[in-house]
């Protein structure tokens, strides 16, 4: 039997030893699978708590139903979906010190006031623009260029804000939205030719396709928030759990690894390794294996980030929350970037008469405001929500979930790391390496990477060891 060791107890690792587990039952594999976490609970960054009738997230709220990987692993481990309401398609941006609604098509984008008059024409010229000679372009100069400045400080740095927690002049485009790359190339140089290049494809192949280089599909969750993939995905997992223990290296022994723990002088010995670690406990655990992977892993910077749940009494607040919250360009000067209105994008987030609404403040806009300590972040948050929505009355629950390094950073060379990563990676056999610093950071990225993870696990295994 071969011993399959998952480094790693976030949602990559959890989702990789799963479909590990299943892929070699199908394929009549003998495997002994051992997951190690270094904190007593599994989840990683996906956290939910539930306190007062309020279910705070203290990562992700959810992920798109627009793509496979994560509603199959849902309904494998026998877990249903929560879809999020019809209100949460109503989505904000402040621009000008107001929200202001994001338009959800050609027509409502020309009604909208998101731009001036002279930003809604210079969208006009992106049919003209012209490839960019720069190897590997940031995401506000592929903005810039092909939608203008304007568009590009209020919308483009908006979004890079909402996902990224970063900055749209430090990530890369190819990294970062590898489509957006594609459809400049499929339209010659601009989206909206490429668009419509689509749309004619599908339109003679009898399918419907929608003009939108955005990502699609509706925000989804679980009941009991999304801890509940985690708890559902460990349950199904015939496995040996080994938590609160951290590794300290990796040494290779025969045909296979010695995992080494810290504190500890007897070492775990597996054929295969997954490293399903953020890139910087990766790099910690790889280094003494090879001084390379660890300066490769160690150009991936994290964004902080602290997550601020407020509940209130609805009677307290001066207007109805109907959507699913506000985001807020860098180039507004506020001091948090953006607010999720929770218990308006899922049913049982608050309890009845209350709302729940989190804040994300810090990022690496202003990373010193991470890392303060409760009552200071919390005061931030009901000062600025108090200049935004008018909310003057005091909660009447708060919780901090502090992240010293939420998010990774896809800046510019990042293609490159990964380059590094595969070529130093192809002199250790049975050493894998997976998690949301690579290949995307949202649940569904982290999902579908754990499947081509699999694969490849599956295929050395065949080739290896039958």
């Amino acid at each position: 039997m071969v011993k399959v060791a998952v480094l790693g107890g976030g949602i990559s690792g959890l989702a990789t030893a799963y479909v590990v587990q299943e892929k070699a039952r199908a394929e009549g594999l003998k495997v002994d699978i051992v997951l190690i976490e270094k904190e007593k609970r599994l989840g990683g960054k996906i956290e939910s708590f539930r306190e007062e009738g309020f279910l705070c997230e203290g990562g992700p709220s959810g992920f798109l139903n627009s793509k496979p990987e994560t509603l199959k692993l849902a309904s494998d481990v026998g877990l249903s979906v929560l879809p999020s309401t019809a209100a949460a398609k109503k989505r904000f941006i402040y621009v000008g010190g107001r929200l202001r609604r994001v338009p959800e098509g050609p027509s409502a984008f020309i009604r909208s006031d998101i731009l001036s008059i002279p930003g809604k024409l210079r969208i006009l010229l992106e049919p003209f623009t012209k490839h960019s000679k720069a190897e590997d372009e940031t995401v506000a100069g592929f903005g810039r260029r092909h939608l203008g400045r304007e568009a590009e400080e209020r919308l483009v740095s908006a979004m890079i804000v909402g996902i990224y927690a970063g900055s749209s002049e430090k990530l890369s485009l190819k990294s970062s939205f590898p489509v957006m790359t594609e459809l400049e190339a499929e339209g010659g140089g601009s989206l909206i030719r490429a668009m419509f290049k689509r749309m004619k494809a599908a339109k003679k192949a009898g399918k419907k396709r929608k003009a939108s280089a955005s990502p699609t599909g509706s925000l989804t969750s679980f009941e009991g928030g999304m801890a509940d993939i985690i708890h559902s995905i460990e349950q199904g997992l015939d496995a040996e759990f080994i938590t609160g223990k951290k590794v300290s290296g990796l040494k290779i022994r025969g045909g296979g690894y010695e995992i080494h723990f810290d504190g500890e002088k007897t070492p775990l010995e597996a054929e295969v390794v997954v490293a399903a670690l953020p890139a910087y406990a990766s790099a910690e655990v790889l280094g003494g294996l090879d001084k390379d992977f660890k300066e490769a892993l160690e150009k991936i910077s994290y964004a902080p980030a602290a997550v601020v749940c407020l509940g209130y009494r609805e009677e307290d607040l001066p207007n109805r929350l109907e959507g699913y919250g506000f985001l807020v360009p860098p180039v507004e000067g506020r001091k948090i970037l953006g607010c999720r209105w929770d218990s308006s994008t899922f049913e049982g987030r608050a309890p009845p008469g209350h709302v729940l609404v989190e804040v994300i403040v810090g990022g690496s806009i202003q990373p010193e405001l991470a890392g303060l300590e409760r009552s200071s972040v919390i005061n931030i948050v009901k000062d600025e929500l108090k200049s935004i929505l008018g909310i003057e009355k005091e909660p009447v629950f708060s919780k901090v979930i502090w992240h010293e390094k939420a998010i990774p950073q896809y800046v510019v060379g990042h293609n490159k790391v990964l380059e590094k990563l595969d070529s130093i990676i192809e002199n250790y056999p049975g050493l894998f390496i997976t998690g949301n610093a690579y290949h995307g950071i949202g649940v569904n990225d982290c999902t579908k990477n754990a499947l081509v993870t699999a694969d490849k696990i599956i295929g050395f295994l065949k080739e290896s060891w039958l």
